[in-house]
């Protein structure tokens, strides 16, 4: 290794996951789980980091040329000269630990991994906290007794701290699929000596079932019309709450169950919300979210399950909404996320005895479910943090920064933990792609192995839409009976909401950057991109009006409202657009949308600030529906089987055709030169449930 190699070796994808560990110098490198194991300890790296390491390890001391490092590491991606060097400074700063590592720069190539011959080489880092001492003088033999003494005391306090407090989660450990099932399984919940699982399943409503996590076949437990979802055990783990809901969007029903084989009984009643989750704070009192009153923020609440009394907890000045409840398992925290608008989230930490709340993530991504660890010290999430799914821990005081549990291979959803070391989590197969409901059939858009979602068809056909097919989700257009394209290079953060300009010359869209969600506009070949708002404030429902105008709507504490964005890009109310909730525009530019608690179709006109009922009496449930040229197409039933139907301005409702595995993430579209209906087809999506060992 005394002279540089500058053969570009070449590497396929890495898959972290399939890589198996290995040896290098002092260290044990797992790939799997991001791990890196010295003498002194593990740690954990960061996706990006761990698979540089990979590649300068596998080019066995050869050069590797940062062209070839973008290639593998980014897919290829446009990155910032900054990008790369902090992933190389990441690397050098993991490799610390053993002083015979060195990740050297090699001018006008690239990077190569070095490990020095001699061990004396480079002398070993001395641990600051360390104090060198003279031998004691045989003169004082009672000090030295004394400070032996005091060491045995001392390591026999260290001792019994570390039983009382455990080593903090560092890793999964092992994993395995607990169900399998044709109609998806969701909301698990893990008793708390982690021996029984409960979730729900169905089809058509959903029902609660119970399974051993070691064996046998799941036992039903509920059977009602309607559904019964979000389980969550009591703490001595001999009842369960659960949530009932039906079909008419009423408030939800909370009910209590005796585990094994008791009598549900209803707890309380939601005040507005149709649905909720659940945790128990003790053994009387639940935790939930609902809103108080109409166009108020959800909360969370506290409710006492023999007598009816509820109280709010949480109490939010802004944001869309807190949910997703979760006490730890000390009693004396609730947890909480409190989505500040669509892919935005942020992780709140309510302190019960003191009644204050403190934030422990706001750095703007996503978060679909979370639990405690058994010691109230950690919180285990799941997120789109980096740009792709997976499972993250933070420690509760912040000492240092979130860690990934798992590579990005599988999308998760919520969480349940049990009192040692095991959680339940949802895995999501995340696979769609864009379908086209023609009178003779179905043609897909653009099929590709990703996710792909909000489509919008422009004047001459094009197709443009959200996909996941690069690694993170990405703005593609796909020609009529062409070839997508990629026309944005992000590289993560949440994106939806894709509207066509009237002369398809355009494209607007909706996407996350750190906690600022604003409306970026893009050229049809990808040029000229550029963010037309600028102040980071929730945002959906983007369409464009008849003046060329991009409009939205802003749901705020005090109610949502249709905004215009101006010339300058300043956002103002537009007029008659008070407490819209769903927004779409006709292909003539009128705006079309229903109120929160008015699910009638209303439309503004140009010029008249008064909106009128678009069609007398007509009322839909589901946001999935568009705007044609003779009346509104939409979904009844959005889920595994739905009806597309078609209500024209004057004239009875119809159904066109039923469409299989619709993808109620998705939103819809129609192709203006026919009225095609476009939407997200899952290919039969799986939802089972892993149960996941974690390691400290």
């Amino acid at each position: 290794m005394n002279e540089i190699s500058t053969i570009r070796p070449r590497f396929g994808r890495i898959v972290l996951a399939l890589e198996p560990s290995f040896d290098l110098s002092a260290l044990k490198v797992r790939p799997a789980s991001l791990q890196l194991v010295g003498p002194e300890g593990s740690w954990q790296v960061e996706h990006k980091v761990m698979q540089l390491l990979v590649v300068l390890a596998k080019a066995e001391g050869a050069a590797v040329g940062r062209d070839e490092i973008v290639d593998v590491c980014w897919d290829g991606r446009i990155i910032s000269e900054d990008a790369l060097n902090r992933c190389v400074s990441r690397l050098r700063k993991a490799l610390q630990a053993d002083p015979r590592l060195a990740v050297e720069a090699v001018p006008k190539i690239g990077y190569r991994l070095k490990i020095l011959e001699e061990a004396g080489a480079v002398a070993p880092k001395t641990n600051p906290n360390t104090v060198t001492q003279k031998p004691a003088r045989s003169r004082w033999p009672w000090l030295l007794a004394g400070a032996v003494a005091g060491v045995a005391l001392i390591a026999g306090g260290v001792a019994l701290y570390t039983r009382v407090q455990p080593r903090p989660v560092t890793a999964v450990q092992s994993w395995q699929i607990m169900t399998s099932e044709a109609e998806g399984t969701i909301r698990p919940a893990l008793s708390p000596d982690g021996a029984t699982l409960i979730y729900s399943r169905g089809r058509s409503s959903l029902d609660l079932y119970m399974r051993s996590t070691r064996d046998g076949a799941p036992v039903r437990l509920t059977s009602d019309s309607g559904d019964e979802y979000s389980p969550a055990w009591s703490p001595k783990g001999d009842r369960i709450a659960f949530v009932k809901s039906d079909e008419t969007g009423a408030p939800c029903r909370i009910m209590v169950m005796t585990i094994p084989g008791g009598a549900a009984r209803e707890a309380g009643r939601c005040v507005i919300d149709p649905g909720t989750s659940l945790s128990w704070l003790d053994e009387r009192t639940l935790v939930y979210a609902d809103r108080t009153a109409p166009r108020t923020i959800r909360r969370i609440r506290t409710m006492d399950i023999e007598t009816g009394a509820t109280a709010d907890l949480s109490r939010p000045r802004e944001g869309l909404a807190d949910q997703d409840p979760q006490v730890s398992p000390d009693g004396r925290s609730v947890l909480f996320r409190r989505i500040k608008s669509v892919g935005v989230d942020e992780l709140i930490i309510h302190d019960v005895r003191r009644n204050a709340e403190r934030p422990l993530i706001n750095d703007g991504d996503g978060v679909y479910g979370l639990a405690w660890t058994r010691d109230s010290r950690q919180v285990v999430f799941s997120s789109n943090r980096g740009g792709d799914p997976g499972l993250w821990v933070a420690d509760v005081n912040r000492r240092r920064a979130p860690q990934r549990l798992s590579v990005g291979l599988m999308a998760f959803g919520r969480i349940s933990a049990d009192a040692g070391d095991q959680i339940a989590v949802e895995i999501h197969n995340q696979r769609s792609r864009l379908e086209i409901a023609l009178p003779d059939g179905l043609r897909s858009v653009d099929p590709a192995e990703a996710m792909d979602t909000d489509p919008d068809v422009n004047v001459r056909g094009s197709t443009a839409f959200i996909s996941n097919r690069s690694g993170s989700p990405e703005l593609w257009v796909a020609p009529d009976g062409g070839k997508a394209v990629r026309l944005t290079h992000r590289g993560g953060g949440a994106m939806y909401d894709v509207r066509w300009s009237p002369d398809g010359r355009k494209i607007a869209f909706i996407a996350v950057d750190g906690r600022n969600t604003d409306i970026y506009e893009i050229g049809a070949d990808g040029s000229g991109l550029r963010r037309r708002t600028s102040d980071g404030k929730a945002k959906a429902n983007v369409v464009w009006g008849a003046d060329g105008l991009i409009r939205y709507i802003h749901d705020a504490a005090d109610g949502s409202h249709v905004m215009r964005v101006e010339a300058d890009g300043s956002s103002r109310p537009e007029p008659g657009g008070e407490g819209w909730q769903v927004m779409r525009s006709s292909p003539d530019g009128r705006l079309y949308g229903w109120r929160r608690e008015d699910r009638r179709l209303w439309v503004l006109t140009p010029g008249d600030p008064t909106p009128r009922e678009a069609i007398a009496g007509f009322r839909m449930q589901d946001p999935y529906w568009v705007i044609g040229r003779d009346g509104v197409y939409f979904l009844a039933n959005a889920g595994r089987q739905a009806g597309l139907r078609f209500r024209p301005w004057s004239g009875p409702e119809r159904e066109l055709r039923r469409l299989d595995n619709v993808a109620w993430t998705s939103d819809v579209a129609i192709d203006p030169r026919d009225d095609s209906f476009v939407y997200a087809n899952t290919g039969g999506e799986v939802r089972d449930i892993g149960l996941f060992k974690l390691t400290r």
